[in-house]
């Protein structure tokens, strides 16, 4: 949620200073010590609000979702072994139901009427089949 700041950038971080929560308390001077964090994101670093974890755990209760990152049990083995494994997932359903058969639904931010369609017949035929539907959410 830190502009600047993707899955490569966060690993550098979280190596170096052990957690989040330490990288948020990190200096200026600290983070700029961080190979490949230029000084603009460290800027960006220590701007980010210190409860923006707690906010966005938040909102996903109240939507009825779950927060998962790499190292929850929930999390899809498979996905943690990609090169560029997403740092969050949101998951709203069964997480468990994660370890099983999926299909991923990819689509456009801006889609069709048409494409709308399509992707909730495929969707709803993929599920009543026994699988996983796994979205980017775009929107």
């Amino acid at each position: 949620m830190v502009p600047g700041i993707g899955r490569a950038r966060l690993d550098l971080l979280l190596t170096a200073f052990g957690s989040a929560e330490e990288v948020l308390r990190a200096d200026q001077q600290e983070l700029e010590g961080v190979p490949s964090i230029s000084r603009a994101a460290a800027t960006a670093i220590r701007d980010a609000a210190p409860d923006t974890g707690e906010r966005i755990q938040d909102k996903a209760e109240k939507l009825g979702a779950s927060v998962l990152v790499p190292t929850d049990s929930s999390f899809p083995p498979m996905l943690r072994e990609i090169p560029d494994a997403p740092t969050l997932l949101f998951a709203l359903g069964r997480p468990e139901l994660l370890e099983g058969d999926a299909v991923g639904i990819v689509g456009s931010r801006s889609h069709t009427r048409y494409g709308k369609g399509a992707c909730r017949l495929l969707s709803a035929a993929a599920a009543q089949a026994g699988l996983v539907v796994v979205s980017g959410m775009a929107r």
